[in-house]
């Protein structure tokens, strides 16, 4: 519910001061624009109240209680005033009013005063949840020096990581940051020296235990002012964002069936490889593809069922990466045709003999499958490239010409051919 407030924004600093004044066991927070938190400014008087903790006001409320927050937060900035009520997530079966109040005009900020209501609260949503744990903080904060040595931390950055101030003060930060984006921390904080302006970078930072926290940080340089001189370092945890980001480019890049490339991921890496062969100062060993297709794949569609044809699918991709060297990869193309690329091949005879190894790998035993068992064969064509004018989809074109002489053989033997020339 919003409160109406039809007052400048002088009245509403009297309501939030007597609001202060009267309860001494709020949590008070000040917040931006933007509606991330700020550091409160010395001009608001406060009268004992504690200091939200997290990024922003979502931070410690319950997710059903949200929209809420929401909707009082464009009323604040609509009328000057607003409130809902909320439940936090340290104890959510205590209902809290969010008073909301516009104190641009007299503090530059907007201020956020959560007041407790009874323990005993008569709301059915809040005794039926018993109290839980506040959620891990996503924002904190390091003070360094110019050589980035830690100085300070607060609560929510040992929360975060796991570390205690001991572990930390007096610490290179560089030590904490995974290697693959060193050079880049390296270069924001030049850059942040050099500019004197905010520096914006994303990196993994490893935690206690190891493991690595996608973080967004933001550095501030106060190294000239003379109340601060230190570098203020602001982290946020993006793991979550970069765990879907990654999960979107998996599944754009990996065949859920069969867990080999996508037919699109296998040909890039078939492109890597060739513009790899056209740079190298050595022409001693080239790139060089297989291409497979299962014979008889569609009569175990027909009479086993789709499923069984799936079923059979993964298998068949299981046996071919046992088979392959470490190096190579397997992309499946469409249906039961899947493409090998090999990287690092001296000759044509090594690319034979390792077509021959898969498919003897898909052939040598039968299938079990859960409607049955069944045998197949693999026909193989083995195309390499030159080191020089190959193109990805030459190469593959005469890979499966190749495959179709295989075919034509119908003994589940590779069949070569190289620079154009009709297959061997």
């Amino acid at each position: 519910m919003s409160m109406q407030v039809d007052q400048s924004s002088h009245d509403a600093s009297l309501v939030a001061d007597a609001l202060l004044r009267e309860h001494p066991d709020a949590l008070v927070c000040a917040i931006a624009d933007s509606g991330l938190l700020l550091p409160m400014p010395k001009s608001v008087s406060l009268w004992g109240q504690e200091a939200l903790e997290g990024r922003t006001v979502f931070d410690g409320v319950v997710a059903a209680n949200r929209k809420a927050v929401v909707d009082a937060w464009w009323d604040v900035k609509r009328e000057g005033a607003s409130e809902c009520d909320v439940r936090l997530l340290a104890s959510p079966s205590r209902r809290t009013t969010l008073h909301f109040f516009d104190l641009r005009e007299d503090h530059d900020v907007f201020l956020a005063v959560l007041v407790p209501g009874d323990e005993a609260a008569n709301d059915d949503t809040a005794t039926a949840e018993p109290e839980i744990a506040a959620a891990a903080p996503r924002f904190s904060t390091l003070l360094e020096d110019e050589n980035g040595t830690i100085l300070e931390s607060d609560e929510a950055f040992t929360q975060m990581f796991g570390y205690t101030a001991e572990d930390l003060i007096g610490k290179r930060v560089l030590d904490q940051i995974h290697p693959e984006d060193q050079a880049r921390v390296v270069e924001s904080w030049v850059t942040m020296l050099s500019t004197r302006r905010a520096q914006p970078m994303r990196c993994r930072r490893r935690r206690k235990d190891g493991s690595w926290m996608w973080i967004d940080t933001t550095l501030h340089n106060f190294l000239n002012h003379p109340d601060r001189k230190h570098v203020l370092v602001e982290i946020l945890d993006v793991s979550p964002e970069m765990a879907a980001l990654q999960e979107l480019e998996r599944r754009a890049t990996i065949d859920t069936l069969t867990e080999c490339y996508t037919r699109q991921s296998i040909l890039g890496e078939l492109e890597l490889a060739l513009d790899h062969d056209g740079s190298a100062r050595t022409a001693a060993t080239h790139a060089a593809v297989i291409y497979l297709d299962l014979d008889g794949f569609k009569a175990v569609n027909d009479t086993l069922g789709h499923a069984a044809g799936d079923e059979l699918l993964t298998q068949v991709a299981m046996r071919l990466r046992a088979a392959s060297r470490d190096g190579d990869d397997i992309g499946r193309l469409g249906g039961d045709e899947f493409l090998v690329v090999l990287r690092g091949v001296p000759t044509i005879d090594v690319a034979l003999r390792a077509a021959q190894r898969l498919c003897k790998a898909v052939g040598g035993n039968d299938f079990e499958l859960s409607s049955g068992t069944t045998a197949l064969r693999m026909s193989a064509g083995v195309a390499i490239g030159d080191g020089n004018a190959d193109t990805c989809d030459a190469l593959v074109q005469r890979a499966d010409v190749a495959m179709y002489r295989s075919k034509d053989q119908g003994q589940g033997t590779p069949v070569v051919t190289r620079d154009g020339v009709e297959p061997a």
